[in-house]
């Protein structure tokens, strides 16, 4: 009987099941949109050419782990690209796999870019570069070192001692320090042979150094409280204010050394000195001493009268200066009192 599958399915007859196995078994099963045909009615296939077929038409499911052997084959990742690495949990990337901009631990690199560190940077023996001499090596030192071209390689060191903390920019072509800040002194040390320089107002080739002479013990030179401009010994100078000298002054090559100058004024007025006598005064000048036979210079303000003479001005004790006067005329003479201003120079 000539009946289709889907007749039957509209139909609704008892026999469907019956008829159902007999047009399946021998006609098109390309009708059927439903239903379940039983195991028993499959055709008896054997699993063993499962494995010369191709996972091509694999579209969907999932492998069981059973079907992958223990050991996979070796691949090259080549085709493996736009990859992510979100679900790596664990495990070890080898370096070997990093990209060569991706700094590591023990490997050296060479740094192109501007890094900056918003974090303090601790750099504890990264190169022991610290070298005094050829004999010994100080590990003391935590440094850093930089070279610019190759050329004239400069080294950060921070030396730590139980009684001081010392920061170091180290000379490496010369082996020997260029800066030293101390914590103990609080101060700044500019390394042997070094000196400051300054460039002034215009950049250019132009510059003021200061060195020092090499000193032969501990020195102090101490600046004062106060703004004015440094004399110098080579060349002609102008002081705009008083100074004192308490050690002397030497005036040319071979002069002798002046201890100090002394001076005072007062009014002279000696009494009628007779014909061919003498007469003494004293002025007192502070500081002025007997010692070294001290000079002294008189200095009047007016004429002293025909026939008085200054005989003699000495330092006739501390503090003291007396000037004797004589009459060298046939007759008395009265002179008027005048102003004397005393120069004491001592040696």
């Amino acid at each position: 009987m000539a009946v289709s599958i889907l007749d039957l399915k509209l139909i609704g007859s008892p026999l469907l099941n019956g008829l159902v196995v007999t047009i399946a078994a021998n006609g098109d099963a390309s009708g059927l949109t439903s239903g379940t045909i039983p195991a028993a009615r499959l055709a008896a296939r054997s699993l063993a050419d499962i494995g010369t077929r191709s996972a091509t038409d694999l579209t969907s499911g999932t492998l069981p782990d059973a079907r992958f052997p223990a050991t996979l084959p070796a691949a090259s990742g080549t085709n493996l690209t736009a990859l992510n690495a979100t679900n790596l949990a664990s495990g070890t990337v080898a370096d070997a796999r990093l990209s060569a901009n991706v700094m590591t631990l023990t490997g050296a690199q060479t740094v192109s870019g501007l890094k900056t560190f918003t974090h303090f940077s601790v750099w504890r023996n990264a190169l022991q570069v610290f070298q005094p001499d050829a004999a010994t090596t100080d590990t003391a030192f935590n440094s850093h070192r930089w070279d610019v071209n190759g050329v004239g390689r400069w080294s950060m060191s921070v030396r730590a001692s139980t009684s001081d903390h010392e920061f170091w920019i180290y000379n490496q072509t010369l082996f020997r320090p260029a800066l030293i800040l101390e914590t103990a002194s609080n101060s700044v040390r500019i390394g042997q042979g070094g000196s400051l320089r300054f460039e002034g107002a215009t950049d250019d080739a132009n510059r003021t150094t200061l060195t020092v002479v090499d000193p032969t013990a501990a020195r102090t030179i101490t600046l004062p409280n106060a703004t004015g401009t440094v004399a110098l010994l080579d060349i002609a100078q102008t002081y705009s204010a008083i100074n004192t000298y308490t050690a002397g002054v030497i005036v040319g090559t071979t002069g002798a050394t002046v201890l100090g100058v002394r001076s005072n004024s007062a009014s002279l007025d000696f009494a009628s000195i007779a014909a061919g006598a003498e007469a003494t005064l004293t002025i007192t000048v502070a500081g002025a001493v007997t010692t070294n036979t001290p000079s002294v210079a008189l200095g009047w303000s007016a004429v002293l009268p025909d026939g008085i003479i200054v005989k003699q001005a000495h330092v006739s004790a501390a503090d003291t200066v007396s000037i004797r006067v004589a009459n060298v005329t046939a007759g008395a003479i009265d002179p008027a009192a005048v102003t004397c201003r005393v120069v004491v120079t001592q040696f």
